[in-house]
């Protein structure tokens, strides 16, 4: 990277002139994470089967959770999104994909000021609300999701907008306002003036820049809306969700030559404009072309309009022609008030514990969705499998994961960013126990509440791997090797859930 004290002094600048000398800090850390993804030094999670007789097991290790640059954890984020938006947000009525884009004079301001495209967001919907209320000749209610995108063919910075748009509106009767197409030729060219408009109230344009970009014949603004989903198109709806918020680069389309070359090959289809289908990078450019796409922190890239706002979804349940539409995995966590019944009560659910908990985690639900494979069910018995500890001790990375009790592993690596389990005392002078970092089962002398104290290291030696999980262990013998290492280590009762 080029803070590192190895870097030069023109390779410093180089990356400060396309990144931006402020944000160096805070890609340098985020390239850190990425190169320790599912390095299990940094943390492990043991998963175990819940047969007595097989207790078959696998680790699994954390992972970095930086999208836009992480492959793995980029393909994680599309496909949660990608479901969210079709299972949580979208109404089953029909859709439209509006792309706006703009020109290369103005891209540049986007490069540094993450704030802009925020407010272009809010002009993009804001324009396609204004026409589809005149189409409609009245005042409708409308909905959109609007993605902004930086990265265009060949990983360039190419800033655009992807728009997910109701076909129409609701009225005030609550009836539904199809509105299947609008003037494009007119609101491309609305587009144009508002945008220029905006960069002239901001001053970032002088006036006659202004004026002469009006009158250009090849404006550099473009509007495409030609693609359309339909109303019962579960498959359309999720897969063009999980395009509008895929990461910049694909893996399919790299080629990493080897050999001392020290070059990178892009592949992608072929294109008038820079006409080729292939593109070759040396391997520091290539890092700078990715880089740049990287978002700062908590900076917001999806937002929602409309009757997809947060604020509007809150009264989903009291509008009843929203709620015939609403998609079914809203329905299902929004369930209808029960009414009043008259007989005796129906029992108590039980509690759900840690490890039913874990598994409606996000990595378990997309390696069963994209690999056909449960990470919690037994691959030798099928029976279900429990997350039984999560170790985060440094000590962990000093042994050989690949022991011969896990050679059992069934799917492939995932990662997710798992709650870490602590040592926590009981306030009344009982034993200590390992509980979840926020909420947790009872201390092994049965007191319900455990307060958050600091344990000093005089009475409390940290637990690493190497004291609690000896994995030379038999698998049968484990558990009563945990309570004889534990005692050993200090005055700890049995507390391994």
């Amino acid at each position: 990277m080029p803070t590192s004290p190895n870097s030069s002094p023109a390779m410093r600048l180089q990356f400060a002139k396309r990144l931006g000398k402020f944000r160096l800090e805070w890609i340098t850390k985020a390239v850190e994470r990425f190169l320790g993804c599912g390095d299990y030094r940094r943390g492990i999670a043991r998963i175990q089967c819940t047969n007595p007789d097989c207790r078959a097991e696998y680790f699994r290790p954390f992972s970095c959770s930086v999208f836009h640059l992480c492959p793995s954890c980029s393909q994680k984020r599309t496909l949660l999104l990608g479901e969210y938006m079709n299972e949580q947000l979208l109404l089953r009525l029909p859709h439209r994909q509006f792309v706006f884009t703009l020109p290369k004079v103005l891209r540049v301001f986007f490069r540094h000021d993450k704030r802009l495209h925020g407010e272009i967001s809010r002009l993009v919907y804001g324009l396609v609300r204004d026409f589809t209320t005149a189409a409609a000749g009245g005042g409708i209610r409308t909905a959109a999701v609007v993605v902004f995108q930086s990265s265009g063919q060949f990983a360039r910075w190419n800033p655009h907008w992807h728009g997910l748009f109701l076909e129409g509106g609701f009225d005030r009767e609550g009836r539904f306002v199809h509105v299947p197409t609008v003037d494009l030729v007119k609101m491309s060219g609305c587009f144009r003036q508002r945008v220029i408009a905006f960069f002239l109230e901001r001053k970032l344009l002088n006036e006659r820049l202004a004026k002469n970009m009006l009158e250009w014949t090849h404006s550099g603004f473009s509007l495409d809306a030609s693609i359309r989903i339909p109303a019962g198109s579960a498959k359309t709806r999720e897969a063009l969700a999980q395009y509008i918020v895929r990461p910049p680069v694909s893996l399919e389309k790299l080629l990493v030559q080897e050999g001392g070359t020290d070059t990178v090959v892009y592949r992608a289809p072929y294109n008038d404009y820079f006409r080729t289908d292939t593109k070759v990078f040396p391997a520091v450019e290539f890092l700078v072309e990715v880089l740049q796409h990287l978002p700062d922190s908590r900076s917001r890239l999806l937002r929602t309009y409309g009757l997809y706002s947060s604020r509007a979804r809150g009264t989903w349940a009291r509008s009843p022609h929203l709620l015939r539409l609403a998609p079914e995995g809203w329905k299902r966590d929004h369930p209808p008030h029960p009414s009043l019944r008259i007989g005796p009560p129906d029992e108590p659910q039980p509690e759900l514990s840690v490890s039913a908990k874990q598994s409606r985690s996000a990595w378990a639900r997309l390696i069963k969705k994209v690999y056909e494979a449960d990470p919690f069910t037994c691959p030798r018995c099928h029976n279900p499998m429990k997350l039984i500890a999560v170790i985060t001790d440094s000590a962990v990375g000093d042994q050989d994961p690949a022991t011969p009790h896990q050679d059992r592993q069934a799917t492939p690596r995932s990662g997710s960013r798992l709650p870490q389990l602590i040592p926590s005392p009981c306030p009344r002078g009982g034993s200590l126990s390992l509980r979840h970092r926020r909420t947790g089962p009872p201390s092994a002398c049965g007191h319900r509440k455990t307060p958050k104290l600091p344990i000093s290291p005089s009475c409390s030696p940290r637990i690493g791997l190497r004291h609690i999980l000896p994995l030379t262990t038999p698998v049968r013998g484990r558990r009563e090797a945990f309570v004889l290492a534990i005692r050993q280590k200090g005055s700890y009762s049995n507390c391994y859930h």
